[in-house]
């Protein structure tokens, strides 16, 4: 924060950053207190009223028009509204996300595919409620880990670091604390759950809807340098706010060079995530910059 200055350093500590919370606390309290249902349904409304008229539905079009160009605009718009829709309902659910696997609201098949194995790494997407997934360590009775992203607001953090708190997964802000902390979850029998479809800076290029776009691969080279297996889990909202998780068999490890075995399960992995979005293009997060800034144009919509 001193890059701003002290003056704007404690405008920020003291004023912004507490309001920015305060209004974030009441919002979630506001949700709490209406079931479950009626929280999803509500902001799924207000958010698909209200996500076209921010710049992030020009980009979510021009990156719909770069990955699916096939599709026609008219059919990019309805997408989009979707998306905005599954969007608004995932912030409806977030309160509530502790009581919807015993409510039968999120369900899990395939873990029984996990129980063979003394750790490993478990990676999604950003569809449907992708929090869902978080949900494995109490569905599967496992010991889990995840790397998050800090909020710039650090008492807006709380909310975040209590959902963590209460899937009992041991957690590690994104960097060297989490690239350290990966090695330890699965050296104990932990299993990784990484959610690895966006851009990463420090990440290589593999194709991803026929452009390449950097992508994870430090996982994959710990798994295999372990002899750990790689499995994915796919959300899916198959009913308003209702969610269901399927595990996958491990992912097959090519034997030989490292580097290109590594790239190898990398493309097959991006090639899975094109799967299960061109299945339900309305749940994923297409506002994110997926392939850069330089490659896909906020205004080429037509």
């Amino acid at each position: 924060m001193s890059y701003r200055g002290p003056v704007l350093t404690a405008l920020y500590r003291f004023i912004i950053w507490p309001c920015e919370a305060a209004l974030l606390f009441l919002a979630v309290g506001i949700l709490r207190c209406l079931p479950a249902s009626v929280a999803s349904a509500t902001m799924g409304r207000l958010f698909q009223s209200l996500g076209p008229l921010t710049p992030w539905h020009k980009r979510a079009l021009a990156n719909m028009k770069f990955a699916l160009p096939h599709l026609s605009l008219p059919e990019r718009q309805h997408i989009a509204h979707g998306m905005w829709n599954n969007i608004g309902r995932c912030i409806g659910e977030y309160p509530h996300i502790k009581t919807m696997l015993p409510s039968g609201r999120i369900s899990f098949t395939g873990l029984e595919k996990l129980t063979p194995y003394d750790g490993g790494f478990i990676i999604s997407a950003h569809l449907s409620n992708w929090e869902a997934v978080g949900l494995l360590s109490i569905a599967a009775n496992i010991k889990t880990g995840l790397i998050y992203r800090e909020l710039n607001n650090p008492y807006a953090n709380w909310i975040f670091k209590n959902r963590v708190q209460f899937t009992g997964a041991d957690s590690y802000i994104k960097g060297r604390e989490a690239a350290m902390g990966m090695v330890r979850t699965v050296k104990k029998g932990g299993f990784m759950m990484m959610v690895v479809d966006q851009q990463l800076r420090e990440g290589e290029f593999v194709p991803f809807f026929g452009h390449p776009a950097t992508t994870a691969i430090s996982y994959i080279k710990v798994a295999r340098k372990m002899g750990k297996p790689i499995f994915m889990a796919h959300g899916v909202r198959t009913k308003d706010d209702r969610l269901t998780v399927t595990i996958s068999d491990p992912l097959i490890m090519p034997e030989g060079d490292d580097d290109r075995a590594t790239m190898l399960i990398a493309k097959q992995i991006n090639e899975t995530f094109e799967d299960w979005i061109s299945a339900a293009p309305e749940q994923w997060l297409w506002p994110h910059r997926r392939w850069g800034k330089s490659v896909v144009k906020d205004d080429e919509l037509e």
